[in-house]
């Protein structure tokens, strides 16, 4: 039985995971904590959005212990921190929260966290960390029947929030699920959060491995293989300004200005197709071949 207040427990887990895993507890700091009422949130957990507000049931909160409540913080934290609640794009909503989840316990499982069986499990390859992105496409439907989202993630669109849990979507006015949440005020930034954390964990000596990696991913974005591959090729292509060939945009007004002329290039394309290429893989390839032809 706690003898602390729901207030004080929360403080007391904040600053139990700013001492054990300084990383994560640097992230919660900047969260604004609210402890809404009963029946306010999809799933009667938590919540959080991208203004940095983490949204804790009231019941919930009373239930769970200050150890739970340490790894729940430290769940919450990833969500806006990576960016989750912005890459989701047009992906289903069931499976990417599922997908960001089981990134998110992955890390969390690597930095020494216990994952609740009632929990979404990391998926994927056990060796490296890999993004909600790689995890989506994973995901087979029957795992979706099977395990839902523990938290809710709020998307954030526009004057609208989106608030997901058990894969079913909410919409709302700018105050969020029937008026009870409101996110607004300005958002933090998250990539300057990030880099500082990397940096207070490692001068106390507790930066669990992988992490700046899987940071560097948010930070430092790598672009697609086929955004290089196009560049690339469109930039072989020579393009200048000929008067053997008159623009034809003005010439009914009786401006005479140079046309465009491109010189072709010849392209060698070696295309891998070996047993590590699925249908899939392969498909990308041939569309990637269909774009370069078209340039």
């Amino acid at each position: 039985m706690s003898f602390f207040t729901p207030e004080e427990k929360l403080v007391r887990a904040r600053i139990e995971l700013i001492d054990r895993y300084p990383f994560f507890g640097y992230l919660a700091s900047h969260f604004k904590i609210k402890i809404v009422p009963p029946n306010t949130l999809p799933m009667p957990t938590c919540a959080v959005d991208d203004y940095g507000n983490l949204y804790i049931d009231s019941d919930f909160l009373k239930k769970e212990s200050e150890e739970d409540l340490v790894r729940d913080m430290a769940h919450e934290t990833l969500h806006p921190a990576l960016e989750h609640l912005k890459r989701k794009g047009g992906r289903e909503a069931t499976k990417w929260n599922i997908a960001v989840d089981c990134a998110t316990n992955s890390i969390l499982k690597a930095s020494g966290f216990t994952i609740p069986n009632n929990w979404v499990q990391p998926l994927g390859d056990k060796d490296k960390q890999e993004t909600a992105e790689e995890l989506y496409d994973k995901i087979k439907m029957e795992y979706i029947t099977i395990k839902v989202p523990w938290d809710s993630h709020i998307y954030n669109r526009g004057n609208k929030q989106e608030g997901e849990g058990k894969g079913e979507g909410k919409e709302g006015e700018e105050e969020g699920f029937s008026g009870k949440i409101k996110g607004n005020g300005d958002k933090p930034d998250w990539k300057t959060i990030l880099r500082e954390a990397v940096t207070f964990a490692r001068g106390r000596g507790k930066l669990p491995g992988g992490l700046e990696e899987v940071v560097d991913e948010v930070v430092n974005p790598r672009l697609p293989w086929e955004t290089i591959i196009t560049r690339a090729v469109a930039s072989l292509k020579k393009v200048d300004y000929t008067f053997k060939k008159f623009n034809r945009r003005y010439l009914p007004m009786g401006f005479y200005f140079p046309g465009m002329k491109k010189e072709n290039r010849e392209l060698s394309i070696a295309m891998d197709s070996s047993g590590s290429i699925d249908n899939i893989l392969f498909g990308k390839f041939l569309y990637q071949i269909k774009l370069i032809l078209s340039l």
